[in-house]
């Protein structure tokens, strides 16, 4: 006897776990991927000196903020300018947080600078 839903019997159709591995693949296909950091050495070295400025737990978190801060720099007026090799540099005033990227938005460096703006204006 069917179901309600009309379905009644067997058949060989994808299960919902593979269909749902499926559209994983279609979507890092098609969306790109945030970039994680220039090396794993870098990020690791960035985040022990860093991690008490940004009171995150893990490497993964600051890692995650960093991307997230390149995001929209415009939009969250922040202060822009080109950084090496047509990156970016960016730079908020209100939370005193510097940022640099490369040119496809890998982070280089993810600070609260001592020096505040003047930091910033040295670059």
């Amino acid at each position: 006897m069917d179901d309600e839903t009309g379905g009644g019997g067997g058949g060989g159709g994808a299960g919902s776990a593979e269909i749902e591995q499926g559209w994983d693949d279609v979507a890092k296909k098609i969306v790109p991927q945030p970039k994680v950091w220039t090396s794993r050495a870098c990020l690791d070295t960035k985040f022990r000196d860093h991690e008490a400025d940004f009171g995150v737990q893990d490497a993964r978190q600051y890692a995650e903020m960093a991307a997230e801060f390149d995001e929209d720099p415009i939009m969250n007026h922040c202060l822009t300018k080109p950084g090496v090799s047509d990156g970016i540099e960016i730079y908020d005033p209100v939370t005193n947080t510097f940022g640099s990227y490369t040119s496809d938005g890998t982070p280089i460096n993810f600070i609260k600078p001592t020096g505040g703006e003047k930091y910033w204006e040295k670059q």
